[in-house]
């Protein structure tokens, strides 16, 4: 890579789904390119036709050194890498993005935050983490629903107290 660049090569070129070679390298999980990439330039804030970020890829792999390496080498705190640390199930990636001021209540096209997606997982570790670091309880989704609404709708009756515990309004449902 190192080669093609010296020679003229656009660090910032794009394939047809619009991903850059940050894109890919963050996917891959090979942060000496990714560093390679971002020394010589590379658009830390890309996004491919999907909307996602080197650091949403990053995220998805779950690669805290890389998503960490690319928030101190500048790239914005994506949010929808949020949403994507809760939906795998990864409690520290969740943890570093929120570390770097990640929306904890930002919405994916439905209206659905973080806090709805562990309550749907009936995650309680992540709905404590989430709620710990701010999130509202009480945000609705494009439905009207808030997160207790889904874990009762779900049948899961211990995130569903664990909510009430935590001071979700019951009479707003």
């Amino acid at each position: 890579m190192s080669l093609l660049l010296d020679r003229g090569a656009d660090v910032n070129t794009r394939d047809s789904l619009n991903r850059t070679a940050l894109h890919r390298a963050a996917e891959s999980g090979n942060e000496s390119l990714v560093s390679l990439l971002l020394d010589r330039g590379a658009d830390d804030n890309a996004r491919d036709f999907a909307e996602r970020t080197a650091l949403f890829n990053a995220a998805q792999t779950g690669n805290k050194s890389l998503v960490s390496l690319l928030l101190d080498r500048g790239a914005h705190v994506d949010s929808a890498a949020l949403l994507a640390a809760v939906t795998n199930g990864n409690l520290k990636m969740a943890s570093v993005l929120l570390d770097y001021e990640a929306d904890i209540n930002m919405e994916d096209r439905e209206g659905t935050t973080a806090l709805h997606i562990a309550a749907q997982k009936g995650d309680r570790a992540f709905i404590s983490l989430l709620l710990d670091r701010g999130a509202d309880i009480d945000w609705r989704d494009r439905d009207g629903k808030t997160a207790l609404q889904l874990a009762i709708e779900k049948g899961d009756a211990t995130t569903a107290e664990l909510f009430r515990a935590r001071g979700a309004h019951v009479e707003n449902m």
